[in-house]
Formats: C-alpha cells, sequence, structure tokens
C-alpha cells in the first residue's frame, strides 16, 4: 500500500459500509464465531468480516491486509482472530503475514512473518496460548506464544504441510503440554509441545504416526480431533475421497472410510457425528469411532464444498462453496438454507440507474445481477454462458440493464424478472468496452476503434464514427445535449460528435512526454459540463470543449493506472479506482484528496455513486463489492453553517 492508503486519509468522509461476496477460494475461511451468538466470520478480498446473521447491515472489519485472506482461525473463547493471506502486493514472492486481532478491540494485536507466497493453514490450541501455521513454497511450519508473539517452534518438511490440528490441552503436569498433528502426503506427525525446565522454554518434539506396510500416499486436505470410548483420534479428510483415522495415543493408522468423490475438502466434528464436505458438494453425516463407522445422511451443494464450520449449541452447520454460496446446515434432519450467493469471477463493472437502493454489476464470468442495497440481496440473476463481461450501464430510461461483451455483442435484460430484451451480436468486431443509453440511443465504443450510435428501439444502427486510431475505452451521451456523443481512446485522444450534422466536431490530443492513454471519461454534473477522464498514468484530466489542453489537472499520488472515474451527481467530487486497489475520492475545488477506501485486495476494475450521492460502490477482480459509505456532503454542508 501506498503513503496515501496507510494516512487514513478521510476516515470521516468514507468508512465502508459493506462487503458483499464469498469466493470459496481458499479452503476454512468460512467460520461461525465461538461465542457472539449468530454472527459469522469470513474472508472476502483483503478483508475479515464479521457478520450478524440477523441484520444485514451488522458488518465490522478487520483491515490490514494487502492480498486475498487465504486462512482464517478463531480461537475457542472467540478473543482472537487469525488471519493470513497470500503473498503480498508489495514484495511478490515473499512475506504472507499472518494478523493476529483482538475481536473486542477490531485492532491488530500481532503481525507474524515469516511464511512465504501464501498462508495455508491456520489453527489456535484450545487454550489459545499457541498459534500454528502452514503454507509458503518453502513448506514452512511455524508455531508462535500468543502472550509474546515469539516463535516458540518452527521447521520446514520435506514436502507440503497440508493440515494441522491440536489435540487437547493437557494440564496434568506442573504446566501444560499440547499435542498438535501435522500431515503431508505422505506422513501423519505427532507433534509435543512441552515446557523444558533446563531451557526455561517451550520445545517441541516430533514423532511419525505408523503406517500400513503398504503405505498410505494421501494429501490430508482437512482434519479434526475427536475423542471416542477414551481414544483421541485425529481425523482427515483426503484428496482421493475417503476419511482416515489415526490413534494419537498409539501414534497408528486405525481406518480409511470411503466418501465420495472430488476429494474431502472440509471436515467437521459435532458430539455425536463427523461430517465430511467434498468436491462434489456433498456433505456426508457419519457415526462412529475407530474402524467402525456408518453413512447417517447427507446433503447436496452448489459447488465444491470448502468450508464448513459447526455452531455452539452443535445444532446446525456453517457451508461454503466455491460456487460463491453460503447455507446453513441442519445436523438434525440435513436440511439446507441457502444464505447468500456472489460472484465467483472478476467483476468488470457496475452501474446505478435512477434509484439510489439498487445497482446491477457485470462479471467477466458472464453473470449478470441486480442488487437491492437495502438488505444486500440479489434481486436478478442473470448466467450468459460463453462470453465475458466487460462493461455495463443501468437504463434510465427502462428498467433494463445495458451491457457489452467480450465477443463484441451488447445485450439488454430486464433488472426486475432478467428477461433477455434484446441482443445485438456483433455489434463490434471484437471486444464492446464501453456502453452508454439515453431515451433515444444506445452508444457503443470497442477494439474495433468504432463508436456506434444504435436506435433505442429496434436497435438499427443509426452512425458510426471510425476516427479513432486504436480502440476505444470510454463512450457518454452529452447531459446537456444528447445529440453530442463523447468517446476516449487508447489512441490519447478525445473525440466529440454531433448526430445533427453527421459529424465529429471537436477534438482533444494529449500532448508531451507522459506515455499514459485515456481508460473512462465522465461529465461533470454541475453547470460546468466539463468532460473528465482517467489515466493510464494516474492523471484525472479536465476538458472544455472550447480548450485545446486540459483546464484542471490532478495527479494521483500513487501515479498507477486508473480505470475508472465518476461524477459525483452533485458536480463536486470525482471518484476514481485503479490498480493500486484503492478506491479515492478528490474535492474538485480544492484539488484535495478527501478520502481513501482499502479494502479491495486486487485491480479495482470500476466505480459508480449512488443517485443520492450518500454511497460509492466498487468492484473488482477480486469479485469483491465494495459500499461505501460517502460524507463528504454533508460534512460540505456543516462547514457552510
Amino acid at each position: 500500500m501506498s503513503d496515501v492508503g496507510n494516512a487514513m486519509v478521510g476516515e470521516d468522509v468514507m468508512e465502508l459500509e459493506h462487503v458483499i461476496g464469498f469466493t470459496g477460494k481458499a479452503k476454512n475461511t468460512l467460520h461461525y464465531h465461538p461465542t457472539m451468538e449468530n454472527t459469522i466470520v469470513y474472508g472476502m478480498g483483503a478483508v475479515v468480516v464479521i457478520q450478524n446473521l440477523k441484520d444485514a447491515h451488522q458488518q465490522d472489519f478487520l483491515r490490514g491486509h494487502d492480498n486475498d485472506v487465504s486462512a482464517i482461525a478463531i480461537s475457542k473463547d472467540g478473543g482472537l482472530i487469525a488471519s493470513g493471506q497470500y503473498g503480498s502486493i508489495l514484495h511478490k514472492g515473499f512475506d504472507a503475514p499472518v494478523i493476529v486481532w483482538d475481536v473486542q478491540g477490531r485492532r491488530d494485536v500481532y503481525q507474524l512473518l515469516g511464511i512465504t507466497q501464501a498462508v495455508d493453514n491456520l489453527t489456535f490450541s484450545d487454550d489459545a496460548r499457541f498459534l500454528a501455521a502452514t503454507g509458503g513454497d518453502n513448506n514452512s511450519f511455524y508455531v508462535w506464544d500468543m502472550q509474546t508473539g515469539e516463535v516458540v517452534a518452527s521447521k520446514k518438511y520435506l514436502k507440503p504441510v497440508t493440515s494441522l490440528t491440536w489435540a487437547a490441552v493437557d494440564t496434568s503436569g506442573r504446566r501444560p503440554s499440547y499435542t498438535l498433528v501435522t500431515a503431508t502426503n505422505s506422513q501423519v506427525f505427532i507433534n509435543t509441545l512441552a515446557y523444558q525446565v533446563v531451557n526455561m522454554a517451550y520445545m517441541m518434539n516430533t514423532e511419525k504416526c505408523s503406517l500400513p506396510a503398504s503405505g498410505l500416499v494421501r494429501d490430508y486436505n482437512v482434519a479434526c480431533i475427536r475423542v471416542d470410548h477414551g481414544q483421541t483420534s485425529f481425523i482427515a479428510g483426503t484428496s482421493v475421497s475417503d476419511m482416515c483415522v489415526f490413534n494419537i495415543e498409539q501414534r497408528v493408522y486405525r481406518a480409511s472410510v470411503g466418501i465420495s468423490t472430488g476429494g474431502v475438502l472440509s471436515i467437521v466434528s459435532s458430539p455425536e457425528f463427523v461430517f465430511c464436505g467434498s468436491g462434489d458438494g456433498t456433505v456426508k453425516k457419519l457415526r462412529g469411532y475407530d474402524q467402525r463407522w456408518t453413512l447417517e445422511g447427507e446433503a447436496q451443494f452448489d459447488g465444491r464444498v470448502v468450508s464448513m464450520s459447526i455452531s455452539a449449541d452443535n445444532l446446525d452447520i456453517l457451508v461454503g462453496t466455491d460456487a460463491g454460496k453460503m447455507y446453513r446446515l441442519l445436523i438434525d434432519d440435513m436440511s439446507t438454507v441457502q444464505l447468500s450467493s456472489s460472484h465467483i469471477t472478476e467483476v468488470a463493472d457496475v452501474s446505478f440507474g435512477t434509484r439510489s437502493d439498487i445497482f446491477c454489476t457485470l462479471s467477466v464470468g458472464g453473470q449478470v445481477r441486480v442488487w437491492d442495497l437495502s438488505d444486500y440481496t440479489v434481486i436478478t440473476n442473470v448466467k450468459v454462458d460463453h462470453d465475458e463481461g466487460v462493461c455495463c450501464t443501468f437504463a434510465k430510461s427502462d428498467d433494463s440493464v445495458i451491457t457489452g461483451w467480450k465477443s463484441g455483442s451488447i445485450r439488454a435484460h430486464s433488472s426486475s424478472n432478467g428477461q433477455l430484451l434484446w441482443n445485438r451480436a456483433n455489434a463490434h468486431r471484437g471486444m464492446t468496452r464501453s456502453v452508454k443509453e439515453s431515451a433515444n440511443y444506445v452508444v457503443s465504443g470497442g477494439d474495433d476503434k468504432c463508436v456506434r450510435v444504435w436506435q433505442r428501439n429496434g436497435l438499427d444502427l443509426l452512425i458510426q464514427f471510425a476516427e479513432h486510431q486504436k480502440p476505444v475505452m470510454g463512450v457518454l451521451i452529452d447531459r446537456g445535449q444528447d445529440h453530442l456523443i463523447h468517446s476516449c481512446g487508447a489512441d490519447r485522444s478525445i473525440l466529440t460528435y454531433d448526430l445533427k450534422r453527421e459529424r465529429r466536431t471537436v477534438i482533444h490530443q494529449l500532448s508531451g512526454n507522459s506515455d499514459g492513454w485515456f481508460t473512462s471519461l465522465a461529465q461533470r454534473t454541475d453547470n460546468e459540463l466539463e468532460i473528465v477522464t482517467a489515466g493510464s498514468d494516474g492523471r484525472i484530466l479536465f476538458w472544455d470543449c472550447d480548450e485545446p489542453a486540459p483546464v484542471q489537472n490532478i495527479l494521483d499520488p500513487n501515479r498507477m493506472r486508473l480505470n475508472k472515474v465518476s461524477m459525483s451527481p452533485s458536480g463536486r467530487y470525482v471518484a476514481v479506482c485503479g490498480e493500486d486497489n484503492q478506491t479515492k475520492v478528490y474535492d474538485i475545488r480544492s484539488e484535495s484528496l478527501i478520502a481513501v477506501g482499502i479494502g479491495h485486495s486486487s485491480n479495482v476494475r470500476s466505480l459508480e455513486w449512488s443517485p443520492d450521492e450518500r454511497q460509492l460502490v466498487s468492484v473488482g477482480n477480486d469479485c469483491c463489492i465494495c459500499v461505501w459509505n460517502f460524507y463528504g456532503t454533508e460534512m460540505a454542508n456543516e462547514l457552510k453553517k
């Protein structure tokens, strides 16, 4: 992150209101909080989300990561949350930090380093004294003391550690001792962490579990600890779709139980049952111990079951799949309730219509979604197969959502029921990069360097302009005179077309030594009606149609590519987003940066103001939708008093 992001600019101007999304990209990143009723914890983008299931508006956030959250653990007493990430964007291929959070204070306690590439597994000991983690390309394994934040044990395995689980704490001695089970794809290890008086420190001893003579090569994806009939068992789900049972005291393999297909990707245990979630979308309910197991029930879900967490009362299980869905599974009868559904591919664009409580999004994977901001639920969901979404606009003249596609097509769907209203195939040769509409026209620009104007009803081609030398990156219809069309291109030019005169009337060209080009354009909404552009060089430029050079120039501090520019309805603020993973708001009058939104873990592709200027919605490559509350107008009015 840049100094701008770390400086907490505009903390009182813009706040993260809600995060929409759960991709299931990483295993075991969806949890019930053990002590906070109806509360779940999960990772989305660079944020750890704490959400009340009874009230969609009750979300808290733990923010400090700069890449996707890859692992989450919660202490049994609920006081600590540990989160790990994929390798830092600041140091490609290097540190993947683990952050330990104080839940009550919503603050970080430790930032723990050592793992590279990605944190794969995290787990607290039952008393929250120790935190264990594995991951990275160096097969690393760490145990930290939560009283000091210091490493008490570490090693590098010959093969990746695919699973680790703590057994119950042994309190029979003068100091507690701990058992931690780790597994690779060919071996299970029993690690004993005990205090040694000679060294005046905790030290770890490691033993191998005995395996069958024929060997037992498995990727032990996930595991739990279970005590039955006085025996403590390590129960692991494997990549070959069985459940393996190991006796911890005897350090020996006991049984293998076939579960399903697609690998066992998640596993939890209640006092009576063991539940295995698999790559084929099933959750199997099993009863037994040691070598005796029976199937008691099963449930089917959409997508691979990558996360499961059992409630504190052992009545239901929280289930997450890589289809972007969360479910509640009732243990008694194995019935299911879907809690949410999300984009699972990059979100390419976002748009508001006339209402401030409804917006639409388009994903690269071809999903068109209309969202209700009152409860953050999906109103309409449409999937277009065999094409990639690029751009969208929520029509203000009717209830349609108009979309542009990689194939060059332009489509319109009803926002209320998802019905396909029309499809203009091959509207452009190559990608349709931008589309806008008015009551009379639909305007599009694409990779074929053309700007095309379509009749609103019937979609007949009215006129086309082919004066750009490179792909058209953005189009818009003039707010004051809808017969004027503006476009910007990768050729560093802005063109204005007059539909009445059927010709181009104005051209603006970037000059100087900059290598930048235009990526997006908008129009001021106050009485200035100037064109505003965002550039690949991090510049925001304001253009008067009567002046050849920009009349105002704002250089983003990070000087990274800006993907989208959006003018606030009042005309006082301009919002931008880009490759620095941030959402920013500038005050046009002072040219000052007044707010920085940090929540995305990767490239932010688009953003849009709500019509009432109270919110911004941003979307990006992390599949995340961030809803930001904006208080700029309120603050400006307060200053006038």
